[in-house]
């Protein structure tokens, strides 16, 4: 999950930052990334079509009104959640306009953050967050079973859906999937979503579909690691 806060004041941004990256960990949510942004500007030069979950946008940006960045953005990003940041109700009408999820008033406490990540559902977020690959495919994150590599192309295997070849090399798809801690790679041409592993053997994870996936004899500790704590990590959360 990527998220984006665009507001002028430099404590607001690391306050609001620090507070959900704590709140979230705790509900085991990874954070690929959170963007800070002063300026709508700022933001706009940045931001691409899908490239955030969430987006916080305070109500007044210097002399901007974040109801209109919002509506910028619902051009192109109708699924995103929009949190409003605000010292006031004034503008909670027209937030609806744009679908807002929340209005986070300032200043923020933990029970705010922890109040607004409930009502945002952030689970539900984290368990339909997609993904744009390179050619503009887009598909669930979290249905990718695995990825292979072969003839300068990778194919992703998604639960549901029929196998999808994107002319991209392995370590561009390592760039886009092993941020994430769910991503392991198992031999120089397969990643692997550990919450498709049913179970791993010596050398072998055997998917819940029944495939069986070779783990190369040079990777085998480093992924049989990751793996366990991995599942660890899945039993905290739970």
């Amino acid at each position: 999950m990527r998220i984006a806060i665009v507001d002028d004041e430099d404590f607001f941004l690391n306050q609001l930052k620090d507070t959900m990256q704590d709140k979230l960990s705790d509900m085991g949510i990874t954070i690929r990334q959170i963007d800070q942004f002063h300026s709508s500007e700022e933001f706009f030069s940045v931001r691409k079509p899908h490239m955030y979950s969430v987006i916080f946008l305070d109500i007044y940006i210097d002399e901007e009104n974040g109801v209109d960045i919002a509506q910028k953005i619902r051009e192109t990003d109708p699924d995103t959640a929009l949190v409003f940041c605000t010292t006031s109700n004034e503008f909670a009408a027209q937030s609806y306009e744009v679908d807002a999820r929340y209005y986070l008033q300032k200043p923020i406490t933990e029970d705010k953050v922890a109040a607004m990540l409930k009502r945002v559902n952030f689970l539900n977020l984290e368990k339909n967050r997609s993904i744009v690959l390179p050619d503009g495919y887009r598909c669930i994150f979290r249905k990718i079973r695995y990825t292979n590599y072969m003839n300068h192309s990778v194919v992703f295997y998604i639960e549901g859906a029929e196998p999808h070849n994107v002319y991209m090399s392995h370590s561009d798809a390592e760039k886009l999937l092993l941020p994430y801690p769910e991503f392991v790679t198992i031999n120089k041409g397969n990643i692997v979503n550990m919450n498709m592993v049913e179970r791993i053997s010596k050398n072998t994870f055997h998917m819940k579909n029944g495939e069986l996936l070779p783990i190369s004899r040079r990777r085998f500790k480093d992924v049989s690691e990751a793996y366990a704590a991995f599942q660890f990590k899945k039993m905290e959360s739970e």
